[in-house]
């Protein structure tokens, strides 16, 4: 499952905990990938691409209960930084690896956002 989506300027949540985002515009009608299937909410193993690069990623789809509640659509690219980010992405979901959840702490989401990267790695066979 696939969709193409603009990048929007974050509230720089993500780069405060050390992993960055690309914040997308959530589609009217998300994922563009066909087949009637609908991306779940939860923390997907993903790819991200543009200008014909490609880049392991995780991505968030939900409320960020955490933070403010509001509705989210966030990519974390693996071990690369990038400067600047595109206009826009097609982004590749490709496994579900957990639900969205409520952290008592930022410390909490903290490590389990390096258990999620870590998991997309062993996955797409990242080391």
């Amino acid at each position: 499952m696939h969709f193409f989506g603009k990048i929007i300027r974050g509230r720089g949540a993500g780069r405060q905990l050390n992993f960055p985002t690309f914040n997308f515009e959530i589609p009217e009608n998300l994922p563009a990938g066909g087949q009637g299937f609908k991306l779940a909410e939860g923390v997907h193993v993903a790819r991200i691409s543009w200008d014909l690069k490609t880049f392991p990623a995780i991505l968030f789809f939900g409320r960020r209960e955490t933070f403010d509640d509001k509705k989210a659509l966030e990519v974390h690219i693996l071990d690369e930084k990038i400067l600047e980010a595109p206009e826009s992405a097609k982004v590749e979901v490709l496994k579900k690896i957990r639900d969205v959840r409520k952290f008592a702490s930022k410390e909490e989401l903290k490590k389990q956002i390096a258990a999620d990267c870590q998991k997309a790695r062993e996955i797409l066979g990242v080391k």
